[in-house]
């Protein structure tokens, strides 16, 4: 990210892959946060603040497929259903991580 502009944004519910040179990729789920992107002495420092970030193996994989079809139950019963609806994308996320994690 060398050259980038300083920037901060939202970030919604999503998968973050951490990339770093002394370190092995890693996946983290990320529901909701800020994104800082700044110049530093070393070139380009990315920070990422969120109310809760999992890291892959944290992931309890049997638990968010049940919280999937949980979400999904609820959602074909109401789909205005907003907080249904989080629950799901929060679960397809660390389902998302973990799978990202078994194919690195």
């Amino acid at each position: 990210m060398e050259g980038h502009i300083p920037t901060i944004a939202a970030l919604a519910t999503g998968v973050v892959r951490v990339l770093s040179d002394d370190a092995p990729e890693r996946h983290l789920a990320v529901h909701s946060g800020f994104i800082e992107v700044a110049p530093d002495d070393t070139g380009t420092k990315v920070a990422v603040l969120s109310d809760m970030a999992e890291l892959s193996e944290e992931i309890d994989l049997a638990r968010a497929q049940a919280a999937k079809q949980a979400a999904e139950e609820a959602l074909r019963g109401d789909a205005e259903d907003t907080e249904a609806s989080g629950a799901l994308r929060r679960a397809e996320v660390r389902i998302a991580v973990v799978e990202a994690a078994a194919t690195r």
